[in-house]
């Protein structure tokens, strides 16, 4: 087993980023290569492990958090209950299969976006800026471009981030992940036991619908 070293380095709050990482250059050199970077949702008392990504050679850390905020504010993600008024908003795909399986389950909100009336979408809204106002931003360089693939989906299932542990993983674990830098091999372990309690106490985390 191979063993990868992964230093994490801490942007803070989605809100700290976009007003002031955003205008301070050296930041955005640092992230505009590829990587990995991982979402820590702060819930009350609690951190847990939100959610882990990758940029590749032809992406950037940049990028892809932008693009992550940009759907999310324009009502394209999927929203966490306990932000929603306990109900997971999500948007069906164009699938019958879809509809019957979260259409009338009362812990989903589902809705297409087009049918959405503007008050409505102005609470989703809402909804969304509280969601993102309890997430911190961590990100690691990774200039070995063939492997963060690999390293993405073997950090998804040692930290079990809430809303994407349902990545397909079937073969033999390859590496041994050393953290340091801003998340430590301690503060690993109770993100990861955090988000653990968090699938158990909310069926509908991760997001499955991708269907």
């Amino acid at each position: 087993m191979k063993e990868v070293k992964i230093k994490w380095e801490k942007l803070g709050s989605i809100e700290y980023f976009l007003s002031t990482n955003i205008l301070d250059i050296n930041v955005l050199s640092e992230i505009n290569q590829p990587g990995i970077y991982f979402w820590i949702e702060k819930n009350e008392t609690v951190e847990l492990s939100n959610y882990i990504g990758k940029a590749g050679k032809s992406s950037s850390i940049l990028k892809r958090l932008l693009h992550h905020i940009v759907q999310q504010l324009t009502l394209k993600y999927s929203i966490p209950k306990k932000y929603n008024g306990n109900r997971r908003y999500i948007i069906p795909k164009s699938s019958k299969r879809f509809e019957l399986k979260f259409g009338n389950n009362k812990e989903y909100d589902v809705r297409h976006l087009e049918n959405i009336s503007i008050n409505d979408k102005k609470e989703l809204l809402k909804s969304a800026k509280l969601y993102l106002k309890n997430i911190d931003l961590y990100y690691s360089i990774i200039t070995e471009y063939d492997l963060i693939t690999e390293i993405e989906q073997e950090l998804i299932k040692d930290l079990l981030p809430v809303e994407n542990t349902q990545v397909t993983f079937s073969r033999e674990k390859m590496y041994k992940f050393i953290h340091s830098g801003e998340l430590d091999e301690e503060k690993i372990k109770t993100l990861k036991d955090n988000a653990l309690n968090e699938l158990k106490i909310d069926p509908t985390r991760p997001n499955k619908t991708k269907i």
